[in-house]
Formats: structure tokens, sequence, C-alpha cells
């Protein structure tokens, strides 16, 4: 009964790249590395291929020691020689080929994953968890991409858009809002419209640092409804939603205001606890007819304050 799997040398001009690798790019630097190595060392570590005719076969692992071997001319290069996987096996084996070896790009993995998903007919996460080597969170953020319209998806894969701003708008700001200010987010309309006000912004240079900024939306948000009174609005929620639309509004100024004016009133608040301990003090101690005079003119001054901010705060 013949190996399974059986050693050759081939000649590289023999062995074709594979087309469910999506890797585009390699770093010229380490290139240049490996072709040293080889020329002094020869490929110490053989390529896996398998047959797709004769004399022909396709690369499944060792892309990088193939494209230096062919760089110098090699005449033959050492292989192990497996049969043909499906196209669902080829893709699971290179997932877990490149975790042992160098990684993939985020974008290569996405693609790959795409690929994945179309060739086994699987889209739950733990499953491709499994099938893949990655973790669940991983494989939901790779689909929160790909279910991005396609011209974002371009603008994630050329590098225009940062890779983890859908993941990160997700967690931060959309889902947030759904849950803590669900008036705020079915007045702005619904999470299509939320991302794409997000991408302009992003695109109009006001949205640099993602993961920081849309922090602070999300403390905003949380300040929301920490500020809210049963159902009714949040003295935030005019901020949020002026964020959402407007997306040359400075998050940074937002955040200030919202923040500055929580920390004040908890300053304030303290205060007012911290006076009414040192009133009573006052008023179990001896006091001379001038101490109480002016004590009570304060009291005036105060209560008088007291009376018109509470018909201004009143619910």
């Amino acid at each position: 009964m013949a190996s399974p799997m059986w050693f050759d040398e081939i000649p590289p001009d023999q062995i074709e790249e594979n087309e469910e690798n999506p890797r585009q790019e390699f770093d010229e630097q380490k290139l240049d590395e490996l072709a040293a190595s080889i020329h002094s060392k020869g490929v110490l570590v053989p390529v896996t291929v398998f047959k797709k005719g004769e004399r022909r076969y396709v690369l499944l692992d060792g892309e990088r020691r193939w494209i230096a071997a062919k760089r110098m001319n090699l005449a033959k290069i050492p292989a192990w020689i497996i049969p043909k996987p499906d196209t669902v096996r080829n893709l699971e084996a290179m997932f877990h080929i490149h975790m042992a070896r160098e990684e993939w790009s985020n974008v290569d993995s996405v693609q790959a994953l795409a690929k994945l998903m179309e060739a086994s007919g699987v889209s739950d996460p733990a499953e491709l968890g499994i099938m893949t080597g990655k973790r669940e969170s991983t494989i939901v953020e790779w689909q929160r991409i790909l279910k991005q319209p396609k011209e974002y998806q371009k603008l994630i894969f050329d590098g225009t858009l940062p890779f983890n701003l859908f993941t990160e708008l997700h967690e931060r700001v959309i889902e947030p809002l759904r849950k803590e200010r669900p008036s705020v987010f079915k007045r702005i309309g619904n999470e299509k419209k939320i991302t794409d006000l997000f991408v302009q912004r992003r695109q109009a240079g006001y949205l640099e640092n993602v993961t920081g900024l849309l922090r602070q939306i999300n403390t905003i948000i949380h300040k929301a409804k920490d500020a809210a009174t049963g159902e009714k609005e949040s003295p935030h929620d005019k901020t949020i939603e002026r964020l959402i639309t407007d997306t040359r509004y400075p998050i940074e100024d937002a955040y200030e205001d919202v923040i500055g004016a929580a920390v004040e009133t908890e300053k304030f608040v303290k205060q007012c606890q911290r006076l009414g301990q040192r009133l009573k003090i006052l008023i179990k101690g001896e006091l001379s007819p001038k101490e109480k005079k002016g004590l009570l003119k304060a009291l005036r001054e105060l209560s008088s304050i007291i009376k018109k901010a509470l018909s201004i705060l009143k619910p």
C-alpha cells in the first residue's frame, strides 16, 4: 500500500502558488535574509505540496522558502508531497500552518475566512474557531468586517480605515447606545446609519485615535444613563446625538464638557454635605448675637439661591 505522504526533490518552477492562500505581500528584508540562509545552508525544512497533474504541484506550506529558491534559481528543493485536500481541508491546513509559522496579516486572515465560510457553509463563530484555531472573539471581529458593504471592506483592506474601527464602534458606541439610550438610538436611525456617520467622521479627520475617542463617547453614554430620571431624557442625550450626527463636532470637547460638569456636580454635592454638617455644629454651639445675625443673613441669602435652583431643577 502506497504511503499517503512521500518525500522528493522538485524543481521550484513545477510548483504553483495556492489559490486559496490570500497572502499577497511579503517582508522583502526577511525574504533577503532567508535567501542568504538558503545560499549558505540550503533549504533545511522541506516545503509541503500536493500533486495537480503530471510534474505539477500546488504549494501548501513554505511559500517564502519557495519564493527565495526561485529567486536564487535553485534546480530543486526538498518537498513533502501529500494527497490533494479538498477546499475546506486546504484552507483549514493553511490557517494552522500560518499560526505555527509566520502569521497572516489581519487582511489576509479575513479574506481566508471568507473563502472558508463559503466553501464549508459554516458561519458559527465557535465552530469556525475550532476549524481555524482562532479565538471566537477574533472570528466575530473578522465576520463583522465581512458584513460591511464592499466599499468599506475595500477601505479596510487598503489601509484607509483602521482594522479595529467596526469592532470598537459596535462595542463602545452602537450596543451601549441601543441598550442604555434607546430613544437616542431610535432618533438617529439604525446601526448602518451610525456606522456610515463614523466612517465619514474618520475620513474627515475627526476620528484619528479610534479606540481612545470611542471610549470617550462610551463614557458619555454611561453618564447620560446615570443622569437620566427613569425613562426621561438625560441632559447629555443631545450631546450624544450631536456627536454622532455632526461628524465635525470634536469628541474631546464634548467629553470635557460632560465629564467636567459631572465632576463639578459631584464636588458641589460633597460641599453641600459638609456645609450641612458644619451648620449643625454651629447651631449647637454658643453664638453671640452678632454671630447669630450674620449666620441668619447668610442662610436667608443661601435659601433664596436654593429656591431658585430648585425651581429650575424640579422634574
